[in-house]
Formats: C-alpha cells, structure tokens, sequence
C-alpha cells in the first residue's frame, strides 16, 4: 500500500513538536555559580587614592568566578543592601551601595586579568557625594552567593583620609576667664567637619566633641566649669589654616586656682591628636 503524500508534512510537523518538546522538557538547569566550600580570603589596606579607598585581596586559596559573590558597606554602623559583585574589571562594570544614606561604588580590579577573583584584585570604593562625607567608620564585606555568608571583611575610617599636619601658637590670657589661641601652620587646609576640640584642666578632659564651625560655638564642661571655644575663620574661607584661631572662654563655674595645667587639643576624626596649646592658669 503506498504513502499518502499529503500527510507527510504533517508527519514532519507533529515530529518536529515533539522533538522541540523533549529538548524543552529536558535541558538541564544551569549549574549555580559558588564558592568553594573551603575558601580563604584575606583583604588588607586600604591604601587612599584621592577620596576613594583601594581594599587589595592579600590571600586567597581558590581563584573563583566574581559571580560566586555579593558585597556589601556598612558606615557608622548600618549596612547596605548585598549586591551581586562586579564581574566586570573597572569602573564600567561597577556597582553602587549606600550605607546609612551614602551613596558608594565599588568596582573591581582584576589585576592579573584572568576573569577570576584572586589574589592581588582590588576593590576601589569611592564616595559618590561632593564633598565626601565626614567621618564615617566603614566595613566594606564580601559575601558568598546565595546564601551571603561572610568570606572577607574590612574595616576603615572613611571620609577624608589624610589628616593634615596643625601647629599651635602660644596660648595667650586675655581677660581674666578667656584664652586666645592661634594657629601657625596647617599642612593643607582643612573642613572642620573632620575635626574634634577638648579641653584638659588639672588634667581631667571634657569629652572630645566636633569642631566648632565657623561664626559658632561648642560647650565643653570639665572640672566643675562650663566652658565655650570658638573658631575664628580668619580668613573667611571656611576651612581651618594658618592665620585662623581658637578662644576658650569660661561661661559658668570658677576658673581654676593659678598654677593650674590647662590644655586645648585639635584631633582628626579618628581621635588622633593633631596639636595641643597648654598653659597655666
């Protein structure tokens, strides 16, 4: 019996379904991207490019795909959302984090350009706001896909990363409850929302608060007083430098007996010291 000739297209057709089907039914999933189970990474720095921190990967057993992995940077405390790693090198494959309302990007250096994160990569983490912001204590994470378990960590004081070199003048008495101060170098000049004042009488210190700005004022209480400081811009330019200077002046209690060690300190944000005036009272 011989073939009907108009049913062999259909033949074909119905044959072709069923093969796109079975292809659909069965072509497997892909395999999810992870790291190994016993990884090891170890990041160090940062070193300071401008405003952006540069975090290097010192150690690392397995080289891995980027995409095994999540980031993540915490400032003063809150963390942002975890994001999937750049898995471009570069600024163009970067990705943007904002902790506590800051907007950060991260992008990744892939130093030996092997397509993997390895040892000697980098992360550059750079604030996104102008000015930077201040003063912010940030830990920047790299997480493990999917379940974002902690692979590395690092911790850093961000905001402005070098702290200027400051000088004091001889302090000098005025009225008989005030203290003028002068500035007689600063490396470069310098926001004042980086800097902390206190105050030391008979060697007890106020707490160390931020620098007064410009055409205000600070309390500090120490040793049964109240005291006030105030910067004098004297230059108008809004940043600490040469020429500017400090007033300390007693607002309630009593001055301290003569003789007494007296001390005003300038520090960084981290509460480093940068200059301290002394005298007696």
């Amino acid at each position: 019996m011989s073939s009907h000739p108009a049913l062999v297209p259909v033949i074909a057709a119905v044959l072709g379904v069923v093969v796109l089907l079975a292809a659909v039914v069965f072509v497997a999933p892909p395999v999810p991207v992870t790291a190994p189970v016993n990884l090891v990474l170890d990041l160090e720095g940062p070193r300071f490019n401008g405003t952006a921190a540069v975090v290097t990967v010192s150690f690392m057993n397995y080289a891995t795909n980027p995409a095994a992995f999540l980031v993540s940077l915490s400032a003063n405390g809150t963390a942002s959302v975890a994001v999937p790693m750049p898995t471009t090198s570069g600024p163009s494959g970067a990705v943007v984090v904002t902790p506590s309302g800051y907007p950060f990007r991260i992008d990744w250096g892939d130093s030996d350009q092997d397509g993997k994160l390895s040892m000697s990569d980098t992360f550059t983490i750079t604030p996104l706001l102008s000015p930077p912001p201040c003063c912010l204590y940030e830990s920047f994470y790299i997480l493990r896909q999917p379940d974002g378990a902690m692979v590395g960590s690092l911790s850093f004081y961000g905001g402005l990363r070098v702290a200027p070199t400051v000088t004091f003048g001889s302090a000098v008495r005025g009225m008989a409850t005030n203290v003028y101060i002068p500035v007689a170098w600063v490396s470069v000049a310098t926001d004042p929302n980086y800097l902390r004042v206190d105050l030391e009488v008979d060697y007890n210190a106020s707490a160390i608060i931020p620098m007064p700005l410009s055409n205000t004022a600070a309390n500090l209480s120490v040793g049964g007083g109240e005291y006030v400081v105030a910067w004098y811009d004297n230059n108008y330019d809004a940043f600490l430098d040469e020429g500017d200077a400090f007033n300390v002046t007693l607002v309630n209690g009593a001055w301290p007996t003569s003789g007494t060690y007296m001390a005003f300190s300038l520090f960084w944000q981290d509460s480093t010291t940068l200059a301290t005036a002394t005298w007696n009272a």
